[in-house]
Parts: C-alpha cells; structure tokens; sequence
C-alpha cells in the first residue's frame, strides 16, 4: 500500500513540474492549445510541422504566448536560420518577457540572441 501511495505521489508530482507552455505544432497551427499572438499574418506551420517565418517583407516578427511559470524552467527548441546573420538580420528567443508586445521599445526580459557580424554567429544570453 506505501509503495502504491509512493507511485501516486509520484506521477502526481511529475505531471506538475511538466511544462506550463508546449507546442510541437503537430495540429498544423498556432492558434490554438496553446494559442499565440503577435504578428502572426506572417508565419506559418510548414508541411513538416514546423513554425515557420514566411514573411516577404524585411521587418520585425514575433510570435508571443502566454506562461505563469519561470521557476525550474527548463526551454527546448529547435531553430534552423537559412540566412547568414548580421548586426541587422538575426533571430532572437525570448525566454521570459513583461510585455506581449515584443516591439515595444522598453521591454523587461531574458533573450536568446541567434547571430552576429562576422563568422563567429554566437548564440547569446541577454537582459
């Protein structure tokens, strides 16, 4: 019976720390389970169920989605950039932020930053 409780405990406690936020875009969009927002008239789920930018455009994109969790916080991703990145051309993740709107001009976060000038194209943690 201990080790029964134990096992409930368990899988209770398990299924709480999974992630707030997931989405593999399997269902083929991005507007719902979970739903995002932001410039969203420029992406797409491709064929592979990937997100992608499909913008035809130069300009800044962003896709934005709510969490209530940054506390033993663990991000998995995958990014492919088909572009060679520059000071003006680059991706960034935003790994925690306090507005939606990501082109606000006073934002309080955490970002990954994917590229740089040169042949270096670092991935960089910035505040």
């Amino acid at each position: 019976m201990n080790r029964l409780v134990f096992f409930v405990l368990l899988l209770f406690y398990e299924a709480s720390v999974f992630a707030q936020v997931s989405d593999s875009f399997s269902d083929g969009n991005f507007s719902s389970s979970p739903s995002w927002a932001g410039t969203d008239s420029v992406f797409q789920v491709n064929a592979n169920g990937q997100l992608q930018l499909n913008a035809t455009v130069a300009g800044t994109a962003y896709l934005t989605t709510a969490s209530t969790t940054i506390t033993g916080t663990e991000w998995n991703f995958w990014v492919r950039q088909n572009f060679a990145p520059s000071a003006n051309n680059f991706g960034r993740i935003y790994l925690a932020c306090d507005q939606a709107n990501l082109s606000s001009a006073s934002l309080n976060g955490y970002y990954l930053q994917l590229g740089e000038n040169g042949s270096l194209d670092a991935i960089e943690l910035f505040r």
